[in-house]
């Protein structure tokens, strides 16, 4: 859902000569092999899985001819070098509710926003850590690391295909008993396909269960809604600009200290009147417990500032981290779109980050970066994201994949209850199969429209270079299509999907990647593509390729998103106990989860406090 980038790690040459999980293997008990198992994995190509990723997309393959070839001239560069510079995360000048909302099919039209409960969110999260634990128990059943992803695919393929019906939850896959490209990663990785459909049913039905008890205390959350507390609730302070001095440090170190013993002490008080219910002081979220049983447990949210951080919490589990930048943009979008008191931000943030901190799979959201986005609004009038999200949408108004969390925010809601028959649209959705093959359908049916009334409608797609995808081939045989620029893999780069939580914000693309001009006979008129346009956007994609040392950070573990990424986060975790967990199974605070150890507030300032 918003926006995309295929999150794998680079094919390792040195790991060539690692067996691949292609074969039952045979062991003291069974001499003859384990029935449907793959063969033991080492442990770096079973933390990397990459027997998955190589046989996982089929790159297209392109005479060099065949790329696009531009040249611009040096006096055309500079201003896109220094959009390339722009530290800004957003831009709050542009505002096009009048002419995009009246496209939005789902957005209420009385335009009351309600704020999502966070008690069940925290409980949606506790059940989607669960399930991704079940997943790899029953993957481990039979030898066998989670391909990479593969979770994430299935969730984004499930949704895509669901009907109204199944659409009960905006995370968990409902009566969708076998997903058959979970079925295909499976394969991939080395089971017997009967095992894979066995182990995805099992996954199916674990989801069923969790999502009708979801359902369950919704009902109960829609009884008892939540409010703020304004007399807790303190104005966000503006970024500081610069370090503090060793004096200001310490005033605000014990001033957090205060505000955090304060915090922990309500938590406390909270935690011992819901221990009644299990019987023990610890919090619970639901996680461990049997989901029949759970109850809604209410807590309060804290917001503290550090140096390059906003740590955000509920309760003693659900933690998250962004940057001052992010912050600010959302504070300012939710004032400008929600229609509710600022005392209810710090309930709509959190909710926001729960839900895409249980997405993970931040590859799937990456962004074209600044400079070329500017070049499409320059050139092609684009001030409009139709795959997005609060943390990486560039303007105010945007597509995205969940309208209780994003519509605060200024979402529309998604991409295909939104239908638009005249303007100029960005579109780059989660690089996943059956996303996209539903997205090209939607754009085919709204051209079809467009010309019929003779209106201006163009849309600027974005996909990876793979071949066993139709919506390749559709893009460019497709009767609207007026140009395509077709990048090398490797010479270009997207924003990160974890942009709101890292310091370093760019990724280079591994694979190559089309943008495809899609135009109506009147918005070829009003928005001619042209080399010179081309060549703008293939220089401004350039600019995103990471710097050596960035590159250099990214890749080194430890830094606050996981082992495989290699991280780049907003500060240093500590993985010696993560690694621990994740040996043991224990997916309490998976990859992503930038979890810090309980020292949250040693160097911070609470500036938001609700309950």
């Amino acid at each position: 859902m918003d926006e995309p980038y295929a999150d794998e790690p680079y094919p390792d040459e040195s790991y060539a000569d690692e067996p691949y999980a292609d074969e039952p293997y045979a062991d003291e008990q069974h001499p003859g092999g384990v029935p449907g198992a793959a063969r033991p994995l080492s442990t770096k190509l079973r933390e990397n899985n990459y027997n998955v990723q190589h046989s996982l997309h089929s790159v297209i393959r392109l005479r060099p001819e065949e790329y696009t070839r531009t040249y611009l001239p040096p006096r055309e560069r500079a201003p896109i070098e220094e959009d390339s510079n722009d530290s800004s995360v957003w831009d709050p000048s542009v505002d096009t509710t009048k002419k995009t909302k009246k496209y939005a099919t789902t957005y209420p039209r009385s335009g009351e926003l309600k704020i999502t409960s966070l008690s069940v969110e925290a409980v949606r999260q506790a059940f989607d850590r669960r399930l991704r634990r079940r997943f790899k128990q029953l993957l481990r059943s039979v030898e066998l690391a989670p391909p990479i992803q593969a979770y994430e695919r299935w969730v984004f393929s499930a949704w895509s295909k669901s009907t109204k019906n199944q659409r009960k939850d905006p995370i968990m896959p409902f009566n969708i008993v076998v997903e058959e490209g979970l079925v295909s990663d499976l394969v991939r990785a080395g089971i017997k396909e009967a095992v894979a459909k066995k182990i995805v049913r099992e996954l199916g039905r674990e989801s069923t269960r969790l999502v009708e008890n979801l359902l369950r205390l919704q009902k109960q959350a829609d009884l008892e809604p939540e409010a703020a507390d304004p007399a807790a609730y303190e104005q966000a302070k503006p970024a500081e600009s610069s370090r503090p001095t060793s004096a200001s440090k310490v005033k605000r170190t014990e001033s957090s200290k205060r505000s955090a013993k304060a915090v922990d002490s309500s938590n406390s008080d909270r935690a011992d009147r819901h221990s009644q219910n299990d019987g023990s002081g610890a919090e619970s979220d639901g996680e461990d417990e049997d989901p029949d049983h759970v109850v809604l447990q209410r807590k309060s949210v804290v917001i503290a500032r550090h140096h390059n951080s906003i740590d955000v919490t509920y309760g003693a589990r659900s933690f998250c981290k962004l940057t001052p930048a992010h912050h600010d943009k959302l504070l300012e979008l939710f004032k400008r779109y929600s229609g509710q008191p600022e005392e209810m931000f710090p309930q709509a943030l959190m909710a926001l980050l729960m839900r895409y901190k249980s997405l993970l799979g931040h590859g799937f959201q990456a962004a074209m970066p600044t400079a070329a986005m500017k070049v499409l609004q320059r050139e092609f009038g684009v001030e409009f994201e139709c795959f997005a999200s609060p943390l990486n949408t560039r303007w105010g108004r945007y597509c995205s994949a969940f309208i209780d969390t994003d519509g605060p925010f200024g979402s529309l809601g998604d991409f295909f209850s939104f239908k638009p028959f005249e303007g100029s649209y960005e579109v780059n959705p989660p690089f996943i199969r059956p996303v996209m093959e539903k997205m090209v359908t939607h754009i085919e049916s709204l051209m079809e429209a467009a010309e019929a009334a003779k209106k201006a409608l163009s849309f600027v797609v974005v996909l990876p270079g793979w071949e066993e995808c139709s919506s390749w081939s559709a893009m460019k045989t497709s009767k609207w299509q007026r140009d395509v620029l077709l990048l090398r893999g490797g010479d270009h780069g997207f924003f990160d999907g974890a942009q709101h939580q890292r310091l370093d914000k760019y990724r280079p693309s591994p694979y190559p990647t089309g943008i495809f001009f899609l135009q109506t006979s009147a918005a070829q008129v009003t928005w001619p593509v042209t080399k010179l346009k081309l060549a703008k956007l293939q220089y401004a994609m350039q600019c995103a390729l990471p710097s050596a040392s960035e590159s250099t950070r990214r890749f080194r573990t430890g830094r606050g998103f996981g082992h495989l990424d290699g991280g780049g986060g907003v500060y240093k975790g500590k993985t010696k106990n993560k690694r621990k967990r994740d040996d043991a199974g224990d997916d309490n605070y998976a990859d992503g989860d930038n979890y810090t150890d309980g020292d949250n507030y040693t160097e911070g300032e609470t500036i938001h406090s609700a309950s």
